[in-house]
């Protein structure tokens, strides 16, 4: 099964990046909601699957980065064909995945996702990856500051 959302309309913030999806469409993957879905998911009290919501989001878009973090190995769920006919697939999400525990210890710190965005701003365009690599070094350099070992 495929899980694909269609139709969705575009959102802007200092951190998205174009995300092309079926037949031409395209809408923006947006990396704050990433992390948003990652926090949200990691503050579920048990492993039963269920579709994850975000107040201040659309439930089409939450539903489509959901998918795009399911497909990444992110998180750990299901993939369900909508009930009615027409209705779009969606991801009941259980829990993170290793790499998403991973990616969510690199930006949960506010201070630490603030300043990635702000780097990676510079550049334009960036990825999971990129996004990763700079909070980790953000993060190494409050672990050198706060202990003196050079790591």
């Amino acid at each position: 099964m495929e899980c694909w959302i269609g139709n969705l309309e575009r959102s802007h913030s200092a951190a998205t990046v174009p995300v092309s999806i079926w037949e031409g469409e395209e809408m923006i993957r947006d990396m704050d909601l990433i992390r948003d879905v990652l926090l949200r998911i990691e503050a579920k009290s048990d492993l039963v699957p269920e579709k994850i919501t975000i107040e201040g989001y659309e439930p089409l878009i939450v539903d489509r980065h959901v998918e795009l973090m399911f497909k990444a190995g992110l998180i750990d769920g299901y993939c369900q064909t909508g009930i009615e006919e027409g209705d779009p697939d969606f991801v009941d999400v259980r829990d993170l995945s290793w790499a998403g525990h991973e990616l969510l210890g690199s930006v949960r710190d506010p201070d630490i996702w603030r300043n990635t965005k702000a780097a990676l701003a510079k550049s334009g365009e960036w990825t999971i990856a990129t996004m990763a690599r700079v909070a980790q070094s953000l993060l190494f350099a409050k672990v050198r500051e706060i202990t003196g070992l050079d790591i």
